[in-house]
């Protein structure tokens, strides 16, 4: 039941004012909450299957939607960063010299680089030749390509939007080749 001033400022129609105060306490708790609990990790919003759930391959490992894939050897950054995210992916910025953000969401990024006026976030995956899947280089220096791959015992595929759904139905391994030659039938062979 309400009582007092706000019982006659909503009889006459004027019910926003008695709840304005208690808006300013919610937004005020919310922000503390936000400054208090750490910054959302950008990578971990990843792909998702048809029922909502993280596509995995064997490992676990799952695929970032926001974060650059690339190898093992990713750039530390341990850095919050101000993001904006959008249909084109996420676009991101070290916050300014109070560790304030002047667009976008504070999010941490573990691995990453700043470039120009942004700064790119990486998701590093473990090396194609450390689980296996590299061949020794017999040829001479063919033209390679830095590739994620999804790789099984019958070999590797290049990772794009459809086969990262297929990578875990085929029970296979995201991998990154550094040293990759396409093969016709669309495969990919990883040289050591």
């Amino acid at each position: 039941m309400v009582s007092g001033p706000c019982r006659e400022a909503m009889s006459a129609r004027l019910g926003a004012a008695c709840y304005r105060p208690r808006m300013q306490i919610a937004m005020a708790l919310a922000a503390l909450f936000l400054n208090f609990s750490g910054s959302l990790d950008l990578c971990a919003d990843v792909y998702l299957d048809d029922t909502g759930e993280p596509l995995t391959d064997v490992l676990g490992q799952t695929l970032s939607r926001y974060c650059q894939w690339t190898g093992p050897d990713a750039p530390a950054l341990d850095s919050d960063v101000c993001c904006t995210i959008d249909g084109d992916g996420a676009h991101c910025e070290l916050p300014d010299e109070h560790g304030r953000c002047a667009l976008g969401l504070k999010m941490s990024c573990d691995y990453g680089a700043v470039l120009g006026d942004g700064v790119t976030c990486y998701q590093p995956f473990p090396s194609a030749c450390a689980h296996g899947f590299c061949k020794d280089d017999v040829s001479s220096s063919p033209d390679t390509l830095a590739q994620l791959l999804c790789c099984t015992e019958g070999g590797c595929e290049p990772i794009n939007g459809t086969l990262a759904l297929d990578c875990e139905d085929m029970m296979g391994t995201i991998v990154w080749c550094n040293d990759g030659v396409s093969n016709l039938d669309g495969t990919m062979e990883c040289l050591d």
